[in-house]
């Protein structure tokens, strides 16, 4: 079997190098809070907080386990949290205070014993998907977490091992920051649909955000209690929120590491939630939802340039109305590309100047690879035809890290 070791899944995008927050070692970051979103769960779930509890004395952190049901009806599911239940609430009476919800009422119930376990558990009045799940524990968790701490998200359906998320929050908590991932090895009884699902997601968010990550459908992911606030404001109800975290810490330049994990699927996966065809959809449309709005403000540029033209050769020459309707879409491009595709806070004139440039490279980019294909006996129609889409794809990636990178964000605690 391959021998995996820990490394940043980056290519493009630098770390902080170890820039742990600015936190001492001394300031012990004794916390661990593991997240577990469940809809419709079976007994999987309770021999998991079974064994994240009979492994936490022997921890040098605090465990806290915060299961969220996600507004599961089956007899079987309500079984298990009942179960919970019995085990969370002989502490206390409910609370139902969770403004963050919003219009979702949140049960919580909690337990803390001698040994420095706690389990407490949110119940959604119905069903609103893994994301929003997520964001319903993160925001208890906000309120929650008085020091500095790690957070772990793992799944309800025996995917993941304790010792595993365990182990992923002990290399988050004493090693560089970042977002950890728990990486699966893709290989042997594996369901097709999974393996092939995971490569071509792989490949594609590699090629948009220029960063390789060998796992993106992984639900075990770790990550210190300052990020909280930037997690609950990422958007997503369901699985595409996972995706949504993964482009934000891309797009803030904060590095991505990957720890090697048991790779588990009971029957053929049968216990995930995920659907194949209307859940992959969502996710790439989160991936490809920049490059949409490229191409929609591209074709609203030229548009603009087109009817500039028209009205202009009506007072002026050609060659000034050409000029002139040029540099007015490429201002109207450049200030849409900068405020609404890739959200850009950075120096404007900085930005301005590569833009510029940027539109020389692709000029001369542009011009070389039609002349190159009519070279090779394509027709100049034809040429152009090919040419276009390629000169799209290249504008699109240089201006997204070049002209309007953004700065790799500090982490502060």
């Amino acid at each position: 079997m391959k021998e995996y070791v820990e490394r940043p899944a980056h290519i493009i995008l630098t770390s902080e190098r170890g820039r742990r927050a600015r936190l001492g070692k001394e300031d012990a970051m004794d916390d661990y809070f593991i997240l577990i979103p469940a809809y419709e769960p079976d007994d999987r779930l309770l021999e998991l907080v079974e064994e994240l509890r009979g492994r936490s004395g022997s921890l040098e952190a605090n465990l806290h386990v915060l299961v969220v049901d996600d507004g599961s009806r089956r007899p079987e599911a309500q079984a298990v949290f009942r179960r919970l239940e019995e085990l969370a609430g002989q502490a206390g009476p409910d609370s139902d205070s969770m403004p963050e919800m919003g219009e979702s009422r949140t049960k919580t119930r909690e337990s803390r014993t001698e040994t420095g376990f706690r389990l407490m558990l949110l119940r959604h009045p119905q069903n609103r998907g893994k994301g929003a799940a997520l964001r319903t524990g993160l925001a208890y968790l906000r309120r929650l977490a008085e020091k500095p701490g790690v957070v772990v998200l793992m799944d309800a359906d025996g995917q993941h091992r304790p010792d595993d998320a365990l182990h992923l929050a002990h290399r988050c908590l004493y090693g560089a920051n970042g977002l950890y991932l728990g990486s699966r090895h893709f290989s042997g009884e594996i369901p097709l649909r999974s393996k092939l699902g995971n490569r071509l997601t792989c490949q594609v968010f590699a090629l948009v955000t220029g960063q390789k990550v060998s796992d993106t459908q992984t639900g075990l992911r770790a990550f210190c209690t300052a990020y909280i606030p930037k997690m609950c404001k990422i958007g997503g109800e369901r699985y595409e929120y996972e995706m949504r975290m993964l482009l934000e810490f891309a797009g803030d330049r904060i590095p991505i590491y990957e720890i090697p994990i048991a790779t588990i699927y009971e029957n053929n996966n049968a216990g995930s939630h995920f659907h194949a065809v209307r859940d992959s959809i969502r996710i790439y449309r989160v991936i490809f939802e920049q490059i949409i709005s490229f191409a929609g403000v591209s074709f609203a540029s030229f548009g603009l340039d087109y009817l500039l033209y028209a009205l202009m050769t009506l007072m002026i020459p050609v060659i000034g109305a050409n000029v002139l309707a040029r540099l007015i879409s490429a201002a109207f491009n450049y200030s849409l590309n900068r405020k609404l595709v890739f959200h850009h806070r950075g120096r404007l004139g900085r930005s301005l100047g590569r833009y510029a440039l940027t539109a020389v490279l692709v000029l001369c980019a542009d011009t070389c690879l039609v002349y190159g294909l009519t070279a090779l006996g394509l027709g100049a129609l034809t040429a152009k035809l090919i040419a276009e889409p390629t000169i799209f794809i290249f504008s699109y990636l240089v201006q997204k890290n070049f002209v309007f990178v953004r700065k790799e964000v500090p982490y502060v605690a």
